[in-house]
């Protein structure tokens, strides 16, 4: 069963045509442990040393997601950047795999690339207006939260987003809006404003 979703998995990240396969590699304790090796391969090369990284992180997210999607406690997916390492292709597959992930449980994802969120805006739209034409409600919500570091502090919330703003708008409103919020709240000595 689990070679079956593994395959699946492949499948829906739009991998399938690497050339790899999960097969029994012994049993311990009553749990049937797995390698992957190379389809049809004459010798015994290792995975490893052929494929790129990018097509093993997303034969790790295949494995990853057959082991736990299965599973009926429904408990939130944390991923940090999934998308590194993979060509556009892949990213645009992990993203709408991601985004039928959230119909059904949360799904946090954390990244420093823009391009990342772009691409997850564009895959909620495109799931809210296939929705919207059977008069439904959008099936996903992205929301879309901001961490700075400040001095030592990490996992500061910014409650300005200027990810939109063009470059002269969003200086502007740093200097004009944010700079001196900040400047008033270190002169009052208010720390967990600042």
């Amino acid at each position: 069963a689990y070679v079956d979703r593994f395959n699946t998995e492949l499948k829906l990240l739009g991998a399938n045509k690497i050339k790899v396969e999960l097969v029994k590699s012994k049993a311990l304790k009553g749990t049937v442990l797995h390698k992957l090796q190379l389809k049809d391969a004459n010798t015994n090369v290792s995975v490893e040393s052929i494929l790129s990284e990018g097509e093993r992180r997303i034969i790790s997210l295949a494995a990853f997601l057959a082991d736990v999607t299965h599973n009926p406690i429904i408990s939130p997916f944390i991923f940090d950047d999934p998308i590194s390492s993979l060509d556009q292709s892949f990213e645009e597959r992990v993203v709408m795999r991601l985004a039928e992930l959230a119909k059904d449980r949360q799904v946090i994802i954390f990244t420093h690339r823009l391009s990342l969120l772009s691409l997850i805006d564009a895959a909620v739209k495109t799931m809210k207006d296939k929705a919207s034409e059977h008069g439904l409600p959008a099936p996903i919500i992205a929301n879309t939260e901001t961490l700075r570091k400040l001095g030592n502090d990490a996992g500061i919330v910014a409650k300005l987003s200027l990810r939109d703003a063009k470059p002269a708008k969003a200086i502007s409103r740093i200097t004009g809006e944010f700079l001196p919020q900040l400047k008033k709240h270190f002169e009052n000595g208010d720390a967990d404003l600042y």
